[in-house]
């Protein structure tokens, strides 16, 4: 079975980036909500795609065929300013990858891109990323890039 690569803008509507990439309308989800800023993002070619968000506790799922995959989550703190202001938690296929992750104290500033790899091996055909509270407010994320 083939695989398309899957790239997701968390919140937001289709895009493409600057490397040619088609980003989907946010899609493949449950739970939270959406959220847009305005500002302008840095440390990115790509600010569009960083300035919506999925928050709050929320789960995607995408199929795949078993195999090897990198997955890599698109981060920006888009509302909140100060490091510990939020921590959440994700897990991808039910392993914790972040735990009392926090932004900002990540990226060293608000309104920055920051993105984590992981590399992640599919038995059941399908990836899941769960984000759930941590020990301050509530999850956010901006995009989600899913490779072979």
């Amino acid at each position: 079975m083939t695989f398309t690569p899957i790239h997701v803008n968390c919140g937001g509507p289709a895009y493409k980036d600057t490397k040619g990439e088609l980003w989907a309308a946010d899609n493949s989800f449950e739970g939270g909500s959406t959220y847009m800023t305005v500002s302008t993002i840095r440390v990115t070619p790509d600010s569009y795609l960083y300035r919506y968000s999925r928050v709050g506790q929320s789960t995607y799922q995408f199929a795949a065929p078993n195999g090897n995959y990198r997955v890599t989550l698109k981060f920006s703190e888009d509302t909140l300013k100060e490091s510990g202001d939020r921590k959440f938690n994700v897990a991808i296929n039910d392993k914790t990858v972040l735990q009392d992750f926090d932004i900002v104290a990540s990226v060293g500033a608000p309104y920055a891109a920051y993105d984590r790899t992981f590399p992640v091996t599919v038995t059941d055909g399908s990836i899941r990323i769960a984000f759930t509270n941590g020990s301050a407010d509530v999850p956010m994320i901006n995009g989600i890039q899913i490779v072979r």
